[in-house]
């Protein structure tokens, strides 16, 4: 056998322990073509009675079956996938520890939310509802009774009343705003209509009145405004991390494909008041919230 494999040649030896040199030609399920080294005929070898089959270059033949080759992939394969959804448990686990530990610190934070001015659309809930989705605690009532034993009117309430609210309650932060219908017509100067509540007057103006600097969609609605003195300049408010968390679930992903989209749409302007300056921050401003018809 040695003297074979030295001179280039394979070797094969049977389960009985004969040894054969010569030339391994091919296999199947059934048998071993092999090729004698001192005959010129092909030979067959039942597959089940060869031990092993040595090629001239050292490596072995492999004399599995493909039933036994497709049995071996299917073990390997289901036990790598055993290993593979034991790390995406694993890693599932690692991210519900994190998300948790990351919501019980948000739940430490008391937000409180007023009552959006105009709301006959029931975004105040909507909004409150999202912050709690995102772990913060949200308080409403207690603010509402804190203005009411202040005799302080939600018609009326200025940005000052909001910063002593957040002071007196140690609130992390307090959100308010607006609501308001804007009608886009098919033309390139949509029309907008102020102050929706069946209690009030309805007025209408034309988009040229209030154009911004930076078209339509940021115009600032003057008459839609309460009367109110704020404090400070629009700077940050209660904090880049929550004003810019909230901001990116509150904005739809359907503002830019509605841009030139007709219809009766649902505007909204909200923010919040910096706990230690008093000063406002833009949570949202004049910004398209969903389609009413």
């Amino acid at each position: 056998m040695l003297a074979g494999f030295l001179f280039g040649q394979d070797t094969m030896r049977s389960t009985n322990g004969t040894v054969f040199i010569g030339k391994y030609l091919s296999i199947d399920d059934q048998q071993v073509f092999w090729l004698p080294s001192d005959d010129i005929r092909e030979h067959r070898f039942p597959l089940t009675s060869i031990d092993f089959i040595r090629l001239a270059n050292g490596k072995l033949v492999d004399l599995r079956t493909q039933k036994e080759k497709d049995e071996e992939a299917e073990r390997i394969a289901e036990k790598e996938i055993k290993i593979l959804a034991e790390k995406v448990r694993e890693a599932e686990r690692l991210l519900a520890e994190k998300k948790k530990e990351a919501c019980d610190k948000l739940k430490k934070m008391t937000i409180g939310v007023v009552p959006f001015k105009n709301d006959i659309y029931g975004y105040t809930e909507e909004f409150r509802d999202t912050l709690r989705s995102w772990c913060y605690t949200v308080i409403t009532t207690p603010v509402l009774k804190h203005l009411t034993e202040n005799n302080i009117n939600l018609d009326e309430i200025n940005d000052y009343d909001l910063w002593t609210v957040q002071d007196d309650l140690s609130l992390d932060g307090i959100f308010h705003g607006y609501l308001y219908v804007i009608n886009v017509s098919k033309s390139p100067e949509p029309t907008i209509t102020v102050n929706p509540n069946p209690s009030n007057e309805t007025k209408s103006y034309h988009m040229s009145d209030f154009r911004g600097s930076d078209g339509w969609g940021s115009v600032y609605i003057r008459e839609a405004l309460p009367k109110t003195s704020y404090l400070g300049s629009f700077a940050t408010g209660l904090g880049k991390g929550i004003a810019e968390g909230i901001r990116s679930g509150i904005i739809l992903n359907a503002y830019k494909e509605a841009e030139e989209a007709s219809g009766t749409w649902l505007m909204a302007t909200i923010f919040s008041i910096d706990e230690k300056t008093g000063e406002k921050s833009f949570l949202l401003k004049n910004e398209r919230i969903r389609k009413l018809e």
